[in-house]
């Protein structure tokens, strides 16, 4: 069970959500996965870099290419590392415009191409986050919490009512029959849960 300061972490983020007008737990739990995965990408590049660096070699998997991306901001500022201290309407406009259509459309083909299960994921992925206020509040207290918390704490508290009525959203849910009472998985993190 999930006590004390991270659940209040966690509540904090979905209050934050909550109040910027989304209210669909598995919506909010990918728009933090979103935020997640690009912190993780960064993490990745650099410890690229940095092995790079220890053996004098040039930078091989490099997540973020040198360079400009099609908005014409250079890629560098699409890192969590910079992208997470930009100005609160900044930080919205990166994220809107040049880092989520990275994610979406320009990561897919540095590996596996269009047909990867990456690609298919995120087809259809749209970036919900309402306004530069909640961007910049789950910014901060997102990745202070490992999205299994938020998954387990959230799912634990859901009523049968919400978790049928998402199951009939359009969400990363996996699509098995309502009916069936086979446990139900989100395709994002993983979480699963029975009726």
């Amino acid at each position: 069970m999930i006590t004390g300061e991270i659940k209040s972490q966690v509540d904090k983020v979905w209050n934050t959500f909550w109040s910027g007008g989304i209210s669909n737990p598995l919506e909010v739990i990918e728009q933090i996965t979103y935020l997640l995965f690009l912190k993780r990408l960064d993490e990745n590049h650099t410890r690229e870099e940095k092995r790079a660096n220890l053996l004098g070699q040039p930078l091989q998997n490099a997540v973020f290419p040198d360079g400009l991306d099609p908005q014409g901001r250079p890629y560098s500022d699409l890192r969590w590392s910079k992208f997470k201290d930009f100005s609160q309407s900044e930080m919205f406009t990166v994220f809107s415009q040049s880092i989520f259509p990275f994610l979406r459309n320009e990561l897919p083909k540095q590996s596996n191409g269009e047909d990867s299960t990456y690609s298919n994921h995120m087809k259809d992925a749209q970036f919900k986050i309402p306004n530069a206020g909640v961007l910049k509040q789950v910014v901060w207290l997102g990745p202070q919490i490992e999205v299994q918390c938020l998954c387990e704490f959230r799912v634990r508290e859901w009523t049968q009512e919400e978790i049928h009525e998402s199951w009939h959203a359009d969400t990363p849910l996996s699509r098995s029959s309502p009916r069936s009472g086979r446990a139900r998985r989100c395709s994002m993190t993983g979480a699963r849960w029975s009726r």
